[in-house]
């Protein structure tokens, strides 16, 4: 019994100290940058990402437009929200019904983002959040 104290007191004692998330919308919510990418980085267009109240839709948002590779021009892409994990989400693009997986860090510090049945090491990158934004 003593050495099983002693194990549960060392473990509590090194354990990280950043609390463990109970929720994939509210750390997913927030600004974010990606380095890879000029028109999309902390600094010069970050993007936003929010969730309606009841978690069904969600939206990107960049303060200037950024040009999407098929061309297009956007400042917002919306999506339906088709499942959500412990770190994950799975979203369906409204404009087109293509379907994406949003992966969260275990920290919630940032994600990678790419279509479904992709290999998860083919993503566009990593995606960080933008610690010095609020608005």
């Amino acid at each position: 019994m003593r050495l099983v104290t002693s194990f549960l007191i060392l473990f509590t004692t090194l354990a990280p100290t950043a609390a463990w998330p109970r929720d994939v919308f509210a750390m997913a919510t927030g600004f974010w940058g990606i380095a890879d990418f000029a028109d999309m980085t902390c600094e010069n267009n970050p993007h936003s990402y929010s969730f309606s109240r009841d978690r069904t839709l969600s939206v990107f948002r960049w303060r200037k437009p950024v040009h999407n590779a098929d061309g297009t021009v956007v400042t917002e892409v919306r999506y339906r929200v088709l499942a959500a994990g412990r770190y994950r989400i799975t979203l369906e693009r409204i404009s087109d019904g293509q379907r994406f997986k949003l992966i969260l860090a275990w920290d919630g510090q940032s994600y990678r983002f790419g279509p479904v049945g992709e290999p998860e090491s083919s993503y566009f990158g990593v995606y960080r959040r933008c610690t010095d934004l609020t608005s």
